[in-house]
């Protein structure tokens, strides 16, 4: 805001005193008079007034804003507080809501292990069932037997039960120095069972050669019932130089001497159940001894005794006159092979013989002795030049009707491993 001031100065000149913003300029125009004075308190008192007045509108106006600025403060602070009560409330409300959100989920969880818990776990859905095979047809027609319900089976149509054929299958087992299982199909009551018990080894002494003993052999149709589970047992062939193994499964040790391979006894083969019950054995051949014997040309065996029939082979002895060798006895039905004097036991092989026993050929243990065969019981291990006793076979005449021969099984063969033995099994 401008303001300006007019004066007389005492020569009767006019002056002009001029505010624009903080700028105050002057101009006068020298007049001289008389009245100069009186002019000029004339003029003081009209800007006095004039400037009065001016400022009672700023003080106006002033007031004006002040109340303005006041009133929008006042404003101000009601809108504060109306938005502090809004966001409580706002604030308020939502933890409220979550709170009954937590509280429903707890409840609603609660319920559902309940339910869980009054049901149990749900099982898979089961698999369409197989349609009744008519009935299988029916067992009893009048009903179908149901036939698993088998549509009634359409009642059996005329109440005759239906034949079951069941095709015939054969199982075949071989050596695996294991056992091995198999489950008696159902609608089988017969099982055709072949086994055939594994031969001993054979030996070579001072070129002299010999073969181990023949297994045996057991032939049985056995009563069986579906779901049964057998047991095969399956003889492994006896070994030739190798004086600390043992044929599966229970073969005997061949006697050890040092430039000399002598044969160690068969395995048995054999089936029973799992409960335990025998069905038939086919023993073991004994192992071939070792000699270097010249007499009769070195003609004299000292081959491994066979094994299968009732009692087992005996094993072959070397001749050189007064001084003949001895051989291990076949095992039989109640015992062990008879074993015989072991002259040299600690002068060439330190171990004690190993006794034959219930499925157990003996070990040998003297000069150039064959193993005992392993069989229903074993052959016993052979002495100074002697092979060992075959082991014996076995039949559970209970369980059907049976055959036990004796050399029927795997072939011994001279300087070489003896055969394995097998079994077979045929339902019908």
């Amino acid at each position: 805001m401008g303001a300006e001031l007019a004066l007389l100065d005492a020569n009767g000149g006019r002056c002009t005193l001029s505010k624009v913003g903080g700028t105050v300029s002057s101009s006068c125009d020298v007049t001289y008079g008389a009245d100069s004075i009186a002019s000029n308190r004339a003029l003081i008192n009209s800007n006095l007034d004039g400037l009065q007045g001016v400022n009672k509108a700023l003080v106006a106006e002033n007031a004006a804003l002040f109340a303005l600025i006041g009133g929008l403060r006042a404003d101000l602070d009601a809108l504060a507080k109306t938005h502090a009560g809004e966001t409580h409330a706002l604030s308020t409300a939502h933890d409220a809501a979550v709170s009954d959100y937590k509280k429903a989920d707890a409840e609603l969880q609660a319920a559902i292990g309940a339910v869980s818990k009054m049901q149990g776990p749900q099982g898979a859905t089961g698999a369409t069932g197989a349609t009744g095979a008519t009935g299988a047809t029916g067992a009893t027609g009048a009903t179908g037997a149901t036939g698993a319900t088998g549509a009634d089976g359409n009642d059996g149509e005329d109440g005759t039960a239906a034949a079951v054929t069941v095709a015939p299958s054969t199982h075949r087992f071989a050596c695996t120095s294991k056992d091995e299982f198999l489950t008696v199909p159902s609608g089988i009551t017969k099982a055709t069972i072949s086994l055939k018990g594994a031969a001993g080894g054979g030996s070579n002494a001072e070129n002299f050669q010999w073969p181990g003993g023949n297994g045996g052999k057991a032939s049985m149709q056995a009563t069986v019932t579906a779901g049964e589970v057998l047991k095969i047992t399956v003889g492994c062939g006896g070994s030739i130089g190798k004086p600390d193994h043992r044929a599966f499964p229970n073969g005997g040790f061949a006697s050890n001497r040092g430039g000399y391979a002598m044969g160690g006894g068969g395995g048995r083969s054999q089936v029973e159940t799992v409960g335990h019950v025998l069905l038939a054995v086919a023993g073991g051949g004994g192992g071939a001894g070792g000699t270097g014997w010249g007499a009769h040309n070195g003609k004299s065996t000292t081959a491994g005794g066979c094994g299968g029939g009732t009692t087992g082979g005996g094993g072959h002895t070397a001749d050189n006159g007064a001084n003949g060798g001895t051989a291990g006895g076949g095992g039989t039905q109640s015992s062990g092979g008879t074993c015989p004097p072991y002259k040299y036991q600690t002068h060439f092989d330190n171990r004690h013989p190993e006794a034959p026993g219930p499925k157990r050929g003996g070990g040998a243990a003297d000069n150039c002795g064959g193993g005992g065969g392993d069989g229903y019981y074993g052959g016993c291990g052979g002495g100074i030049h002697g092979g060992g006793g075959g082991g014996s076979g076995y039949c559970n005449t209970a369980r059907g009707d049976c055959t036990i021969t004796s050399c029927g099984g795997g072939s011994g063969l001279r300087n070489a491993n003896g055969a394995n033995g097998s079994v077979v099994v045929q339902f019908s």
